[in-house]
């Protein structure tokens, strides 16, 4: 593989010091999904907005799934915030209380997302916002996602960051 561009990726301390007001708030009683949502919202403010999906048939009970998204539209455009992070509750879930393993593995999560999404931030900027995405191998949706090198990328920075840690 030919590497045209190679994008420095952002300090995974940054984002650490900026949610870890929210981990301790999360890790000292039951809090309602809303009220989780909310709290991040307020620590990630400029950086991503934040969402929250109720009821998943997906995620168990007392569980919490994270997905992220960067919209380079919204970005050029500077609409809004450009990272979305979608907080994903399990079917029932109206209030949840995480143990100290829990909010120790959403922080990897949540670092890796972020620190992902904001990598192809960078990605777009650097490129003027031309979209760089296309894949090489086009026999099914999953392998073209997959084999685009912005996607490489970003999924690289995330498997140093999972070895370091």
């Amino acid at each position: 593989m030919l590497l045209n561009e190679l994008t420095e990726p952002v300090h995974t301390g940054i984002i650490d010091d900026k949610i870890k007001p929210w981990l301790k708030w999360l890790s000292t009683k039951k809090h309602t999904t809303v009220e989780i949502g909310n709290q991040l919202a307020k620590v990630l403010d400029g950086i991503a907005s934040v969402d929250i999906s109720n009821n998943n048939p997906r995620v168990e009970p007392g569980d919490m799934s994270i997905d992220a998204y960067y919209d380079p539209d919204n970005d050029e455009d500077k609409i809004e915030d450009p990272i979305k992070i979608t907080l994903i509750f399990g079917k029932g879930d109206t209030s949840i209380q995480f143990s100290d393993q829990g909010v120790s593995s959403i922080r990897n999560r949540l670092v890796d997302v972020i620190a992902h999404e904001m990598l192809h931030q960078t990605q777009f900027r650097r490129r003027d916002f031309i979209d760089g995405r296309q894949g090489y191998d086009t026999s099914s949706h999953e392998k073209e996602y997959m084999s685009r090198p912005d996607e490489i990328e970003a999924y690289a920075l995330n498997i140093a960051d999972e070895l370091v840690r």
